[in-house]
């Protein structure tokens, strides 16, 4: 990230280009001038476009609010795919729709299924064989034309016989049960109620096993997540089992309060981020996956600190300084020492105070005209 001092001067360039071409063509008949005190008061066609904002200490350990977004939890997602390979032949949900558990996703044909279903119809009839053997030698044995060697080894065939069925018809019941979507068919079903949240799968497309990717995510969205980025400067501060509000895009007029109930060691390395995770019942489904919020912490561990805009804070040389507006509308410079920056926030140490007014917006204006005014 650039020095905070640069970031500084490129706003403050932005801005009095902005004013630049902004500014009113006619000045007031009252010029800006400045008091014995040093204090700076502007005329009303200047004023105008100068803008103020109470100072207040947050009650946010983190005075920003953390960009976050809306997912299902992990621990109630069911990611479903297939136990055997076979070409889709039927797809009976899209994503968005409510199923329950068992309900049926999709049909494959599958060679699997089938020679499965063909090893069980020749167990069948080894079992059948064996039992009328069995029965023929039982009863030579008992008109005495048999031995009981012979009717042992018949009685031993047709158990072996039976196990191997038994063996048969596991395998089949683990590819979806006899009948299950006609002789070569496999019936992808929900193993959990809940929301088809995906679906990797059509028409004609081949599965296996093996595919990186599911068939369908379903996920049970009673409960969901809220997946907040943290600064790293901000991991300090943000501590499982800290208070936070939630204000979430597209659920207009209502926040959201929770506890963080887990933040991630380590730091993405695509974003350069750490995460907060925060767990929302969800039973009204006003929460759905993909929205974004923001989080604000509101307890922690540290010292709570002021922010401000970074378009209210000025460099002149080595000094860091805002403009302040005094109750009689007259203006004056405060030097403040910054902290760390995130977003377009800045985090003020020393120099302001809880109920002053800052100027966040025509900043570079006022310090022109308290120049002129010299």
């Amino acid at each position: 990230m650039p020095p905070l001092r640069i970031l500084l001067a490129v706003a403050a360039a932005a801005t009095a280009g902005a004013y630049g071409c902004s500014r009113p063509a006619v000045r007031d008949a009252r010029p800006s001038h400045r008091e014995s005190d040093g204090r700076v008061r502007l005329p009303d066609a200047v004023a105008k476009y100068v803008k103020v904002e109470n100072v207040v200490v947050s009650d946010a350990l983190v005075p920003w609010p953390l960009p976050a977004r809306v997912t299902a939890d992990d621990r109630l997602l069911a990611r479903v795919g297939t136990p055997v390979a076979g070409v889709v032949a039927k797809v009976m949900v899209v994503t968005g729709d409510r199923v329950e558990r068992g309900a049926p996703l999709a049909t494959l044909h599958s060679p699997d299924v089938s020679a499965a279903r063909a090893d069980e119809a020749q167990a069948e009839l080894r079992v059948a064989t064996a039992e009328k053997t069995a029965q023929r030698v039982t009863r030579l044995v008992g008109e005495g034309a048999g031995t009981e060697a012979e009717r042992l080894d018949a009685e031993e065939a047709l158990g072996r016989s039976r196990e191997d069925l038994s063996r048969t018809r596991a395998v089949l019941s683990a590819l979806g049960g006899p009948g299950a979507g006609g002789p070569a068919g496999f019936v992808v079903r929900a193993p959990i109620a809940g929301t088809v949240i995906a679906r990797g799968t059509a028409l004609g497309a081949e599965a296996r096993p093996d595919d990186a990717d599911p068939l369908f995510v379903i996920a049970d969205l009673g409960r969901v997540w809220v997946l907040a980025d943290v600064p790293p400067a901000d991991l300090s501060a943000v501590i499982a089992g800290a208070t936070v509000e939630i204000e979430v895009d597209g659920v207009v007029g209502r926040r959201f309060s929770a506890v963080i109930d887990h933040v991630s060691e380590i730091v993405d390395p695509a974003t350069s981020m750490g995460r907060a995770r925060i767990v929302i019942d969800n039973a009204d489904g006003a929460l759905k996956p993909g929205m974004f919020a923001r989080v604000r912490v509101l307890e922690g561990q540290g010292e709570r600190k002021i922010a401000v805009p970074m378009s209210a804070v000025l460099t002149r040389r080595d000094d860091t300084f805002v403009f302040v507006q005094d109750p009689d509308g007259a203006y004056r410079q405060h030097q403040v020492q910054l902290g760390r920056q995130a977003g377009q926030h800045v985090m003020v140490l020393d120099g302001l105070a809880a109920g002053e007014s800052v100027v966040v917006d025509g900043a570079i204006l006022l310090d022109v005209e308290a120049n002129e005014a010299l």
